[in-house]
């Protein structure tokens, strides 16, 4: 049942990465109810699972691997640092190197990143997405209710990135991003079906996961011009928090 429940939450990602950008209701500014909502819910995603997964991950690495004492401290977060830095650079460029272009089958003109920025900006969310996608199976080796909450979270976290990407790179994104990224999730699912990585491999992308999902957060919802709506980053905050905290008593 427990393998059942990854694989639907694997479809539903890789659906959600295909058709969310497309949606109107979520594009626009302000910024969308349900985008807020769902930047809350990662929001307490990392504070209450990944971070603290994190830590206990690091404990491992102190416990295994001989390193200098401020690593062994520290080496996740620091990767966890690496990971969202790494993505605000690519943002950064991809802001920067915005220009007018065709846009799709010779139409209107739109704004849109170089391709350079594109292809290094899908590598890194492909990784990225893979490892959501791995995740599924991991926690899927524990509970349904462990999969299920992380699919409904990440789900919502998706919804976001998709409208983030498509608004940086128009029809690049349309037209290859969110094939590539739906497809990355399927794939980094069928790894986590199919065998498990090395415990420090697992960790360090862990701390990736950390990072990038922490930058994309504050990325969406803090600069002002978004207009985001507090009450729903709260209100997605209050329901990640209730899932966790039922999933924990159960």
């Amino acid at each position: 049942m427990v393998m059942v429940v990854a694989f639907i939450a694997t479809a539903v990602l890789a659906i959600v990465l295909i058709v969310a950008a497309g949606i109107d209701a979520l594009r626009g500014t302000p910024r969308s109810r349900w985008l807020s909502f769902a930047g809350g819910m990662a929001i307490g995603y990392v504070f209450l699972r990944l971070l603290p997964e994190l830590t206990h991950a690091q404990q491992k690495v102190r416990e295994h691997h001989t390193l200098s004492t401020w690593l062994e401290e520290h080496l996740l977060f620091l990767v966890a640092l690496v990971g969202a830095a790494l993505v605000f650079g690519i943002e950064r460029a991809a802001k920067g190197t915005r220009q007018m272009r065709p846009g799709a089958g010779g139409r209107a003109a739109e704004e849109r990143a170089a391709n350079w920025v594109f292809w290094l900006h899908m590598g890194v969310m492909a990784v990225y997405t893979a490892l959501i996608g791995y995740l599924l199976f991991d926690e899927g080796k524990q509970t349904v209710t462990a999969v299920a909450v992380l699919g409904i979270v990440m789900a919502t976290h998706f919804s976001g990135i998709a409208v983030g990407l498509e608004r940086d790179y128009r029809s690049l994104y349309a037209m290859r991003g969110r094939w590539i990224l739906a497809a990355s999730t399927v794939a980094g699912a069928l790894v986590g079906y199919a065998t498990e990585l090395p415990d420090f491999a697992f960790h360090l992308l862990l701390g990736v996961l950390a990072g990038v999902v922490i930058f994309n957060v504050i990325k969406e919802e803090i600069p002002p011009d978004q207009q985001s709506r507090f009450w729903a980053v709260a209100l997605g905050i209050v329901a990640t928090t209730t899932l966790l905290w039922a999933v924990a008593g159960m």
